[in-house]
């Protein structure tokens, strides 16, 4: 749901700064590239200083849940952090059915929404529609993929049929 947040608020900003004009020190493309480029920098920050890269370092765990942690990985033998790789378990990941139905169902959902996504703003030019115009249609779209999300997670949870609410929102 967060790529159609993000389509919302870029057709957002997109519009905001196009409304600056081009006739300033930056044009108005300049603006939303530094924008975002400042928001993935203070965003990077935040991830480095506040995001543990183990649940030993986690500050919200106690000592006692970490200790629990520990033991409960123990148990399944999955380890807590380990930068070993192993060539028998790639070879097993390959072999394994699941994880090739998983890519495909990444694949099947990833390609139409990263094509539209790109060309969306051409498609809808090509309409007929001014620039400005086209910046706030696009955050229909981000509204569009943000109502499907939710009402396919929804029906799921109240048919309890993943595979058949999946089949019925790939057809196109």
């Amino acid at each position: 749901m967060m790529n159609g947040a993000q389509q919302i608020v870029g057709g957002l900003l997109a519009y905001c700064f196009y409304l600056l004009g081009n006739d300033r020190a930056i044009t108005s493309y300049q603006a939303i590239f530094i924008t975002y480029g400042c928001g993935s920098i203070l965003w990077g920050v935040f991830v480095l200083y506040y995001l543990p890269d183990s649940p030993m370092r986690a500050k919200c765990f106690s000592e006692d849940d970490k200790r629990l942690m520990v033991e409960r990985v123990r148990t399944n033998q999955t380890g807590l952090q380990n930068k070993t790789f192993r060539k028998e378990q790639a070879i097993e990941a390959l072999k394994d059915p699941q994880i090739w139905c998983y890519c495909l169902i990444q694949i099947c959902t990833t390609l139409p929404t990263s094509g539209l996504g790109a060309f969306y703003n051409i498609i809808i030019t090509d309409l007929g529609f001014e620039i400005l115009e086209t910046q706030l249609l696009a955050m229909v779209l981000g509204a569009f993929i943000i109502i499907v999300l939710m009402s396919s997670a929804w029906l799921v949870n109240k048919t309890k049929q993943n595979l058949l609410v999946i089949g019925i929102f790939l057809i196109p």
